[in-house]
């Protein structure tokens, strides 16, 4: 069900300028134009392929968040971003996990210099600059660089066992992929402490009610399920949507190491 509400969302999204949104009922039913990826699964779907569909694929390892990975995800969606026939894009993981974390065991011989003189972060930097609309959908654990990556997407849809936090503390460590800004912009400062302190996560029934989702769905007994409700938008030009992602969404502002 998540995963059909965001693909029916996406097309919306990626309408021409003006054109009158019409109910989405196909998009899980055209073929994909599959990408060749280790760590992701990139596919265009929806009529005419207007929807740019990427999956985490490290399954065994809860979708940790290796180089390699961010890597492909960096250019997957930069491929779209670029494809005058993808309007917008979903983000997802497995029914388990969108993704834990980072890859601590590739991160674990790092050093702070290390990080920052080769430009650790630099995927992450580059994924906050697409500048279509992009809709993380989240299934099990968004956890550490997992809701790093859920905030830097424009909307996030939830299934109702999700579970969202920042639990670097327990390493030793902070939130440094944005987590300590895009957090407490989101859900205000005083919450978004306690779980950065604390390492706390937070449920898919909280996480809506402070904003940090904009819906909650059952947990899908199958990818082919259809979701029950259909999904409108009103259609816009797409430089006014940019426009208003820049202005009402500091969120998703380019967030650097130095800051």
């Amino acid at each position: 069900m998540l995963r059909q509400a965001a693909r029916k969302l996406a097309p919306s999204l990626s309408r021409r300028p003006w054109r009158p949104l019409l109910a989405v009922s196909h998009l899980s039913t055209s073929s994909p134009a599959r990408g060749e990826y280790e760590f992701i699964i990139s596919e265009k779907r929806g009529e005419g392929g207007c929807v740019g569909l990427v999956t985490l694929n490290r399954r065994k390892a809860l979708n940790a968040l290796c180089d390699g990975l961010m890597s492909e995800l960096r250019e997957a969606l930069a491929t779209f971003d670029s494809d005058p026939g993808v309007g917008a894009m979903v983000l997802t993981g497995s029914e388990k996990a969108f993704a834990a974390g980072a890859d601590i065991a590739e991160m674990q011989p790092l050093t702070f210099q290390s990080c920052y003189s080769q430009q650790f972060l630099g995927n992450w930097d580059a994924i906050s600059r697409i500048t279509k609309p992009v809709i993380a959908a989240v299934n099990g654990y968004a956890l550490g660089g997992g809701c790093e990556v859920a905030m830097v997407c424009d909307i996030i849809y939830a299934g109702e066992k999700a579970q969202f936090g920042q639990p670097e503390i327990a390493l030793g460590t902070l939130p440094g992929g944005g987590g300590t800004q895009r957090l407490i912009r989101a859900i205000g400062k005083s919450r978004a402490m306690e779980m950065i302190v604390t390492g706390e996560r937070m449920s898919a029934q909280e996480a809506l009610s402070l904003g940090l989702i904009s819906k909650v769905f059952p947990t899908e007994s199958s990818s082919t399920q259809p979701y029950s409700s259909r999904a409108y938008i009103s259609s816009s030009p797409r430089s006014l949507w940019q426009c208003a992602r820049r202005r009402s969404m500091p969120q998703n502002s380019c967030l650097s190491m130095k800051d």
